[in-house]
């Protein structure tokens, strides 16, 4: 990239001028002196820092590409390169850690790095030169520049100059490419400039005497309060693996707006460099709904004449922050970008990586520090010739991004060339491709009129308009307020189903069984009618209805629409101070309530209609005379409201029929159908079900207690009541999704599941989808009670249809008669993907709010496309999709949904501002909590009193559970409650004491962090960056650690932990890998003689009773839920006619049942229902005593049982000797017993052949023969503990126990599906190289089994008499290397390089979040022991059974590489 140099010098020149200052007297850079140590720059030592975060991977590399017309001769080009770099001590510099400190190495003499090859046409090109420059360096090796030249045919030839920038810029390498032409055309450049490592030092010495401190204050300055991150309306959200992955869209602004934008700036004293930044600014602006930004730009800094021609990174990276607040006109924004771009340059000499430390020291690996994109202006075309050929700029499209966007553009004469480079952690290619079509739609409509203010600039494009349009179906006539859709009313509509269908069901009540059906639900609700009619009930008549859903309750509301007048719904189990100020607020005359519930209503003054009047007993034929227009009132349902008063929303006749007319046809509903309702009728949703089951023929089934429903109990229920609909809330849904985990599921008669209330979880879909065979339609419902129920809804079974990407199911497309419009603050349509908030028009607005004509003259607004129709802001954030639908994001303000429930925080403020002891409040939501945030006057009040109190004015649902006390609320610079500020709720860690630090590791941390930081007490729950520390002394700290403790830990452990205790752990994770430690801290590993006393078994162990013999008929299996385990089970069932009694942890035996079946099916494998009814399930605990059976239950097991397979482990290996004890040797002393009493059993106990990895084995010959008797040097909780158990078994079998031993190394997927364990060592190291593109080059070799032959193996072999008391080894020496293992990635679209080890184990330790993450922290840095495995006796046991063992080769890895591509845990495909 070009940075802005010739920009900087007009503008600091005009500075200058405008203070009237000269020029300063010419300086030069003088020579270091002899043998003086180089450090690194600010900039180099951020670059370098990115590099050890592990987030460089090629991003990093500057590139010059040309296409030379001609033949290039390889011998003079590399001795061109050669004289430049003997010229550029830059070329020649290497990185090195000292102590953790980088400085720059400069060599005498390096080898030129040049490459020829060639190419078959332009395809290949492009690939090669993507491959080209997004490959990385390694610092510590010189040069850090290479050379391509590729041959694409005759005369035509690209040539590639590629450099670190931690030692090049771009005009540095502009130098280095026209040099080289030069030396090659013979011609002698000019007089190198001066060298970069004399800058750098004499640089150093200059900032060090107070000028450094007066840039880094006016940073800190500057930036104070600045955002942390910019979300231009991402794709998908930023995480923790934060990669440099990218790619880059090319675009061109046209002459045109080109030409107009120069004459614009000019006009107003600026540079074009402050136009795009003013246009790049609003566009952010308008992607992320903020007027604060902080926009990246590099900027050369060469102060001497000498600098111009000299090579090295002259580039600092400054943040540009940008004020948009105040609707400022193009004109005034325009002046505020130029002078944020002046003010930058006048403190540009300090690096950006020093200001993160001063300005944001905690670093979050999710996103860059300070800003997230950049902008870069270059100038003028590429030389028209290189070497004395003709030439051309080629342009390269990257596979790497440095930063969420960067926008380039090139300033030239006509049309100025741009890309758009993206992070495609984030973004998808066609969102970058419209980013670059919005960015030239606000350079149009900027330089079309700078008087203009940003409000009234329409920056939208024409695709964006049409996708808008679109939303909405096919045009509609915008004269038609109806919009050419008319329903029959609710009251019409169920009449028709009374005549037609009089004896169907209308009402089931699961209390006590009542059927009422439509005739009599018609009779009865006719009564009633009459009777409100006569208490003077008509049109626009409120009734409060404050009875629980049944079949009064239903009779009731629908007798209030027949007597004309509009329900209310009342939760009866509210305040009662609550339920009177709604009744007084919406004017109810009536009130039906239930009899046990009239003591509620003392203070209501009208008439109380209880539902054991006998009006509910009687029937009459026919309603009252009453005439309802169509935009009559019909009920009014209370919501949660902002000023602490709720909100009375009215809703008229024609929207609900309109409703009821969209949800019959979206859900099929038919005479006959039931739905399950589940919300209370004071829920609207609760309109949803009653209306359209009953006028589509169907019955409303009410539940007494229906957030009681489990998921086992739903289903129960659908069968036997013949439910054919469910309505629930999403809490609700996700709730009986997770009952229902791990069983077979039969939806019965249920054929559609209805959600909404929040967002749902695709996952949850998906799982739901797979559990019910995929035979139940669910439809994601969505809709503000002010829309009428819901306003859009999608359809879907399992969401497959979803990008796998989406965390939540879109809200999907208007309903029939629905307008939806996603508008931005000035009511302008926003961008595809972009957030807006919502609004609906069309047939779904409600008239408003009762008795509040300014706040529903707020929010219901002008329709744009419906002649007198109007629209309600929903205060929702949503985006259009690519696709179409609606995504839901968020809250525009702060009202929330917590499980379910809609919740203005306002309304809970207004009631804990009631209370005494408050002096000031706010309210929030963190995870599932609803959190008070409290300014006491004096004395704090705790959560009970608060809740207490709160309890007379609140629903339980918008009581806070948990309460955070402050001195102040914190405030944003509006002087509005800063909601991100709000600490979450840990009260106890504000008041927990200093805690010292417990372990030697601890200890020695503590010492460090005061050393470094100058704190003289540090604690274990003190964090590094709370402390004072930063970036920039991180390395230094670990540097320390590696010196005192041996222990090599990544530098992103520092920034992930969240306190010393924490990184301590990690100390100790990492130092697992090395015996020494153990030796060190005798809490990490036992001694080998330690391990001796714990394989010693029991006294009681031991064969008194007669070996049992023959065929056995009851057998017991552990682990037969695992990879293994449902393999072997099958073949258990398969080879003999045994009961497999299966150990299995669970609720009931049900439970158990369905996990071994479940498990069997993810394994592919189909067993006859005749074989399975020969599983017993027993339910247990391998980790608990007595295998987790009570004693009288152990027994008969010990009785009954024929013979053991103890398949059972816990496959982890990061976890602590003393965690893995109860798993793996606790159950073997438990099945050893069991193997002894009553009588002697064969004990077939699996093991792994890592019990021979400890040091005294290592190159030695092992055969089954052979005992583990030596433990010495193995390294984790997993290795020691097996090898107990396993010693443990072989010395029983010295006591003449028959114990068979199974000694096993990596298992991979069956040889017919390749199904296989995505948690397994060998999977987790393969998807980690996958993500990484890395293998190691090591001579090791991956040992592979496939399961299915392993298994059919060890039941064969069981089986035979003869091999009782044997052991057997399975182990694959013809095993698979590595490098084979990177072609077979490669091959399947997963590009792998092969990096020698102790780089490729540096690249694991950087990755802790990554699949093999927990587990690198076990991988060596030097040879690990490994024995010479000769397996010869047990591959002919396996061949005696009919087992054969393939070859471990391509084929077979190739398999399971499939396999963990469909299970979604490798990355996308290239």
């Amino acid at each position: 990239m070009t940075e802005l140099s010739d920009q900087r010098e007009r503008l600091l020149a005009k500075l200058l001028a405008e203070r009237g200052l000269a020029a300063a007297p010419r300086q030069s850079v003088p020579r270091r002196p002899e043998g003086a140590v180089v450090p690194l720059s600010g900039n180099q030592r951020g670059l370098w820092l990115t590099g050890r975060l592990g987030l460089d991977a090629g991003a990093y590399v500057m590139f010059a590409a040309l296409r030379v017309a001609g033949e290039v001769d390889e011998d003079r080009l590399r001795t061109a390169v050669r004289t430049v770099m003997g010229r550029h001590e830059a070329l020649r510099t290497r990185v090195v850690d000292t102590g953790g400190v980088p400085e720059q190495q400069v060599a005498a003499d390096v080898p030129a790095d040049v490459a020829f090859s060639s190419v078959d046409g332009e395809d290949e090109l492009a690939a090669f030169l993507r491959s080209e420059v997004d490959t990385p360096f390694d610092l510590a090796v010189a040069p850090l520049l290479r050379v391509r030249a590729v041959r694409v045919g005759p005369g035509d030839t690209a040539v590639v100059f590629s450099a670190h920038h931690i030692v090049c810029d771009d005009l540095s390498l502009a130098v280095v490419a026209g040099e080289v032409g030069d030396v090659y055309a013979g011609v002698t450049p000019g007089p190198a400039g001066a060298q970069f490592p004399d800058y750098v030092h004499w640089q150093a010495d200059r900032l060090a005497d107070g000028e450094r401190q007066r840039q880094l204050d006016h940073w800190h300055d500057r930036l104070a309060g600045a955002p942390a991150v910019l979300d231009p309306a991402l794709d998908r959200p930023r995480t923790p693996n934060r990669t440099t992955a990218g790619g880059s869209h090319r675009f061109t602004v046209p002459a045109a707006v080109a030409g107009q934008l120069t004459e614009v700036t000019r006009a107003h004293g600026c540079t074009t460099f402050a136009g795009l930044l003013a246009a790049f600014g609003v566009l952010l602006a308008r992607r992320s709904g903020t007027d604060d930004l902080v926009i990246g730009s590099p900027t050369t800094h060469r102060p001497f004449p000498e600098l111009e021609r000299s090579v090295g990174m002259f580039v600092t990276t400054t943040a540009l922050r940008l004020d948009l607040s105040g609707d400022p006109t193009v004109a005034e924004l325009l002046g505020r970008a130029r002078a944020t771009a002046i003010d930058a340059l006048d403190h540009a000499e300090v690096s950006f990586d020093e200001v993160a430390a001063r300005v944001a020291p905690r670093r979050d690996l999710a996103h860059h520090p300070l800003f997230q994109v950049m902008l870069v202006l270059n100038r003028g075309g590429a030389t028209g010739s290189w070497a004395g050929m003709d030439a051309a700029e080629l342009p390269v499209d990257r596979g790497t991004s440095r930063f969420d966007l960067t926008l380039h553009v090139r300033e030239t004469d006509g049309d100025w060339p741009a890309t758009l480079d993206y992070s495609a952690d984030v973004f998808d290619a066609d969102t970058a491709a419209r980013l670059a079509d919005h960015l030239l739609a606000v350079l149009a409509a900027l330089v079309a009129d700078p008087s203009a203010r940003l409000s009234a600039v329409d920056t939208t494009t024409r695709d964006d308009r049409l996708a808008a349009d679109r939303l909405n179906g096919e045009p509609q006539d915008a004269l038609d307020p109806a919009l050419s859709l008319r329903h029959p009313g609710v009251l019409t509509r169920i009449a028709e189903q009374v005549a037609a269908h009089p004896d169907l069901t209308a009402v089931l009540d699961l209390a006590d069984g009542t059927e009422v059906t439509f005739a009599r639900l018609d009779r009865r609700a006719n009564r009633v009618a009459h009777v409100l009619a006569g208490w003077g009930v008509g049109p626009e008549t409120p009734v409060g209805l404050a009875v629980k859903a049944g079949p009064d309750a239903l009779v009731a509301l629908l007798a209030v629409l027949k007597a004309g007048g509009a329900y209310v719904p009342l939760d009866p189990a509210h305040p009662p101070a609550r339920l009177a100020g709604l009744l007084a607020d919406c004017g109810a005359p009536v009130v039906i309530t239930a009899p046990a519930d009239r003591d509620r209503f003392g203070e209501f003054h009208g008439v109380l209609l209880d539902t054991a009047d006998d009006a509910f007993t009687g029937e009459a034929d026919a309603p009252p005379t009453a005439v309802v227009p169509d935009d009559g009132l019909a009920y009014v349902v209370y919501t949660s409201g902002s000023t602490g008063v709720p909100k009375g929303v009215q809703v008229q006749h024609d929207t609900l029929a309109n409703l009821t007319g969209a949800f019959i046809d979206l859900h099929g509903f038919t005479p006959g159908q039931r739905i399950l309702m589940i919300p209370p009728l004071s829920f609207d949703a609760s309109v949803g079900d009653v209306f359209p089951a009953w006028c589509a023929g169907a019955a409303v089934v009410v539940h007494p207690e229906p957030a009681a429903i489990g998921g086992a109990d739903l289903l129960e229920l659908c069968a036997d009541h013949a439910v054919t609909a469910v309505d629930a809330p999403a809490a609700l849904f996700k709730r009986w999704v997770s009952d229902l985990a791990g069983l077979d599921v039969d939806p019965g008669p249920l054929t559609v599941m209805m959600i909404g209330g929040e967002a749902v979880p695709t996952a949850a879909v998906a799982e739901w989808a797979a559990l019910t065979g995929g035979k139940v339609a669910l439809v994601n419902h969505y809709g503000p009670t002010e829309t009428t129920v819901c306003a859009t809804a999608y359809r879907t079974v399992d969401a497959s249809e979803v990008d796998p990407r989406a965390a939540t199911l879109p809200i999907g497309r208007p309903l029939p008669g629905v307008r939806a419009y996603v508008l931005d603050p000035d009511l302008r349509t926003v961008p595809v993907g972009v957030p807006g908030q919502l609004h609906i028009g069309g047939r779904a607005p409600a008239r408003g709010y009762r008795n509040d004509p300014a706040r529903t003259a707020s929010v219901y607004l002008v329709d744009p496309t419906v002649l007198s129709g109007r629209m309600y802001a929903t205060g929702d954030l949503v985006r259009l999709l690519p696709d179409g639908a609606l995504e839901f994001l968020g809250r525009v303000d702060d009202q929330v949904k917590l499980r379910g429930h809609r919740i203005e925080p306002g309304e809970v403020r207004s009631a804990l501002l009631a209370h005494p002891a408050v002096a000031e409040a706010a309210v929030a939501v963190r995870g599932d909590l609803l959190v008070a945030y409290v300014v006491p006057r004096a004395q704090a009040p705790g959560l009970d009193e608060l809740r207490a109190f709160c309890a007379g004015r609140l629903p339980d649902a918008m009581l806070p559970g948990a309460v955070v006390v402050l001195d102040a609320l914190p405030l944003t610079r509006h002087g509005k409650v800063d909601a991100a500020a709000l600490p979450d709720p840990d009260p106890a860690a504000r008041l927990t004491p200093y805690e010292p630090p417990r372990t030697p590791v601890e200890k020695t941390l503590a010492e460090v962090w005061s050393e470094v930081l100058h704190v003289p007490l540090v604690g274990r729950r003190d964090s590094f960056f709370g402390l004072g520390g930063h970036s920039l002394i991180a390395a230094a700290v670990l540097a320390k650690v590696r010196s005192l403790l041996g222990v090599t830990v990544p530098l992103r452990a520092l920034f992930a932990t969240a306190d010393l205790a924490e990184l301590a752990e990690v100390v100790e994770q990492a130092a697992a890998s090395d015996h020494t430690f153990a030796k060190r801290y005798r809490s990490g590993l036992p001694s080998a003689a330690e391990m001796r006393v714990d394989a010693t078994p029991p006294d009681d162990i031991e064969a008194r009773h007669p070996v049992r013999t023959g065929p056995p008929q009851r057998v017991l299996l552990t682990g037969a839920t695992g990879f293994l385990g449902a393999h072997l089970l099958s073949e258990l069932l398969s080879r003999t006619d045994a009961e497999v009694h299966c150990l299995v942890r669970a609720e009931t035996p049900a439970v158990a049942l369905a996990r071994v079946r479940a498990n069997l099916r993810r394994a592919h494998l189909d067993v006859p229902e005749e074989r399975l009814a020969r599983v017993v399930p027993v339910v247990g605990d391998m980790s608990q005593p007595l295998l987790g059976l009570a004693q009288r239950d152990f027994d008969a097991l010990a009785e009954s049982v024929d013979a053991i397979y103890h398949n059972g482990a816990v496959m982890n290996f990061v976890l602590t000797y003393q965690w893995m004890m109860p798993p793996h040797v606790g159950s073997t002393v438990d099945v050893l017993r069991l193997a002894t009493r009553y009588a002697t059993k064969p004990l077939h106990l699996m093991s792994t052949l890592g019990v021979f990895l400890g040091a005294n084995y290592d190159r030695r010959l092992i055969t089954e023969a052979d005992r583990p008797e030596d433990p010495t040097g193995l390294d984790t909780g997993y290795h020691t503990t097996k090898w107990v158990a396993d010693m443990m078994g072989v010395l029983a079998r010295d006591r003449g126990v028959p114990v068979s031993i199974h000694r096993i190394a990596a298992i991979v997927g069956d040889v017919r599906t390749g199904t296989a364990k995505t948690e397994s060592y060998l999977s987790r190291q393969i998807a980690t190289c996958a993500h990484a593109g890395a293998v190691p080059d090591t001579p090791d070799v991956i040992d592979m089994l496939p399961v299915d032959r392993l298994a059919g193996a060890i039941a064969g072999i069981s089986t035979r008499p003869s091999a009782l008391g044997r052991d057997f080894h399975y182990y694959r020496a013809d095993g698979f290397s590595y490098a084979d293992l990177g072609e077979v990635l490669t091959a399947k679209g997963y590009p792998t390089r092969l990096l020698e080890y102790p780089d490729w184990r540096s690249l694991m330790l950087e990755s802790p979040d990554s699949a093999f993450g927990p587990l690198a922290f076990g991988l060596t840095t030097s040879h690990r022991a490994h024995p010479v495995f000769d397996c010869s006796a047990t591959w002919a046991a396996a061949a005696s059974c009919g087992v054969e063992f393939p070859p471990a080769d391509a084929e077979m890895i190739a398999r399971h590489v499939d396999f963990l591509a469909a299970a979604g845990v490798l990355p996308k495909r290239v």
